[in-house]
């Protein structure tokens, strides 16, 4: 889940993000594949002196597809740091 503070530094930085659902799949003969889909910021972070609560990013994927973060689909993304398939059990850490 993204915090207000950290979608203001991604925007201001134009650092990549992670929309949730980053799968990883072993199939039959063992090969992994790893379903993640990257998000970029694609302007200012917009924020209101009336409701300091409130925000909104416009952020791009693909070609042509386009989107935003509000608080209200906050929980859909994370940052790359915070990433499921990057983030390691402990008993695997050698």
């Amino acid at each position: 889940m993204l915090s207000k503070a950290q979608v203001e530094e991604l925007a201001r930085t134009g650092q990549w993000f992670h929309q949730n659902g980053c799968t990883r799949r072993i199939g039959p003969r063992g090969g992994i594949r790893e379903s993640v889909v990257q998000v970029r910021p694609s302007g200012k972070c917009q924020l209101w002196k009336t409701r300091p609560e409130d925000y909104r990013m416009p952020f791009k994927y693909g070609m042509y597809q386009s989107g935003e973060v509000t608080p209200r689909y906050a929980a859909d993304f994370h940052t790359v740091a915070d990433c499921p398939l990057t983030l390691q059990p402990e008993g695997n850490v050698k």
